[in-house]
């Protein structure tokens, strides 16, 4: 029971030793920055002259903690919107080309897989365009030939009887 007691206690200082030293560290934050006159400003709050100008905030030995961005005007957040857009297109472009060489992979174990199917490929291109050639010089000489028919004069026919004789 009496180390529950000590416990608390124990929190209890720590706590309160926190809540005391926290305004302490919030006091310990500077600010930096220059005004539009080149004037530079070092406060503990940023300074009326520097709104909508960049800021740094500093920790009590001087570091920079973080940047604080001026606000963008309209044409440098489109701008900025525009790179965004072309960063996102440009990483799914390379998504795109990992998962096709990912594939390529996959399907094919060596380079000599690859030239064996190129190869395959390459010879049934060819096969089929020796038959379309071939399908296409027999399809012009049979309209040359049906031309040469209709454009060649008639012979007249013989006579023939209704006996199936000529006179």
């Amino acid at each position: 029971m009496g180390s529950l007691i000590m416990r608390s206690r124990t929190m209890l200082f720590l706590c309160s030793t926190a809540l005391a030293l926290a305004p302490a560290a919030g006091q310990e934050r500077m600010y930096k920055c220059v005004d539009a006159r080149g004037k530079v400003y070092y406060t503990q709050v940023p300074p009326p002259e520097c709104l909508g100008r960049d800021t740094q905030e500093l920790n009590k030995s001087g570091t920079l903690i973080r940047k604080n961005p001026a606000a963008l005007s309209p044409a440098q957040v489109q701008a900025r919107e525009a790179e965004r857009k072309k960063k996102i297109e440009d990483e799914e472009r390379s998504k795109e080309d990992r998962r096709k060489n990912l594939a390529l992979l996959n399907t094919y174990s060596s380079e000599k897989d690859i030239e064996d199917a190129r190869t395959r490929a390459l010879k049934s291109s060819s096969n089929r365009k020796s038959r379309t050639t071939r399908s296409r010089s027999r399809t012009r000489l049979r309209c040359s030939t049906r031309k040469r028919r209709r454009s060649a004069p008639s012979t007249p026919s013989t006579t023939r009887t209704s006996a199936g004789t000529s006179n």
